[in-house]
């Protein structure tokens, strides 16, 4: 097993990356014997002094300390150069990974990472590794997508990534879901044919789109009866330019399915039969089943029936617009 240094910096966006940085750190300290101590650290939520005091502290044990720092990209300057000060006095046994999110930033006409500059300093001084995992640009981003999809076992065409792209869609910073990217690569691994080769229609078949998405955890906060979360995501949907009656339709689709699965489940339906009879696969058929084990029946009856009376009002019955309907829509069916 390959030496450890005494700290690591790691900073970007490229959250895949940042979270193989996490998992390595958790399992180098679960490989030892007996498993090593693992404290987590959050700078929004850990005043700079007791970051330094925990870098100070001598380990009780007998084999390595291992410390992960959340979020120092939060931390003022003067509050960097006392974690800083900290490091080059670092307890003998211990090691550290401090973790900046973010992209890259402008100042003074240069772009640089979003760790403070004095923690850069401080982890080389010490002798550690600092390191930039940034996400792909637009450029680069098709090719991002095609190695993940090597790693999953599959190979996809040109069309096929660039409709993989286009449903899962990007973040409100421009960013593209790369949790999700990955999510939607497996469920595709595991129904792709045996040669692994995946087209367009594989992807618009087994995928969910970025609004269908949305919409899975729409119906999941109507069904929770959550309404304050109900009014939020569906602002988002309009936000993102999703048409209301693509919401609607996609409402009502998600409840409908809900209230079938509530009754097969109560039949004692394998998920087999479920994916079956909703004409969905098997790992969606799950998620509609978890959602149904969890409804009400007379509240998702309602919910059906409000959605529906929606649907006759945005049509030309209604007195008030389509955005105010569905809003009161929403908050009365919540």
């Amino acid at each position: 097993m390959a030496e450890l240094k005494p700290a690591y910096l790691i900073q970007g966006d490229d959250e895949l990356k940042l979270d193989a940085w996490r998992r390595r750190l958790r399992a180098r300290a679960q490989s030892e014997d007996p498993p090593a101590a693992l404290e987590v650290l959050d700078a929004e939520r850990t005043s700079a002094e007791d970051i330094a005091l925990a870098f100070d502290q001598l380990s009780l044990g007998i084999g390595t300390r291992y410390i992960l720092v959340e979020g120092v990209e939060r931390l003022s300057a003067k509050d960097a150069e006392a974690v800083a000060d900290a490091l080059g006095s670092l307890a003998p046994a211990t090691v550290i990974l401090l973790v900046a999110t973010g992209p890259k930033r402008r100042v003074k006409g240069k772009w640089i990472p979003p760790a403070p500059d004095a923690l850069v300093k401080a982890v080389k001084a010490l002798g550690g590794d600092v390191h930039v995992c940034a996400a792909p640009t637009a450029a680069k981003l098709s090719g991002w997508v095609a190695e993940y999809a090597r790693d999953h076992g599959l190979v996809m065409s040109e069309d096929a990534v660039h409709a993989l792209i286009e449903r899962v869609g990007f973040d409100e910073k421009k960013h593209v879901r790369q949790q999700r990217i990955v999510r939607e690569l497996e469920k595709l691994a595991v129904f792709a044919p045996e040669d692994g080769r995946v087209d367009r229609d594989a992807v618009e078949a087994l995928t969910v789109s970025d609004v269908e998405a949305r919409a899975f955890e729409l119906a999941d906060a109507l069904v929770a009866e959550d309404s304050e979360r109900a009014l939020r995501l569906a602002e988002d949907l309009r936000d993102r330019g999703a048409e209301l009656m693509h919401i609607l339709f996609a409402l009502l689709r998600q409840l409908r399915q809900a209230r079938r699965a509530a009754a097969l489940v109560e039949t004692g339906a394998s998920t087999q039969e479920l994916a079956g009879a909703l004409r969905v696969p098997p790992f969606v058929a799950k998620q509609i089943a978890s959602r149904a084990a969890h409804a009400d029946a007379a509240h998702l009856e309602r919910a059906i029936d409000a959605l529906a009376d929606l649907d006759y009002a945005v049509r030309g019955a209604g007195n008030v617009d389509p955005a105010t309907a569905l809003t009161l829509t929403l908050a009365g069916a919540a």
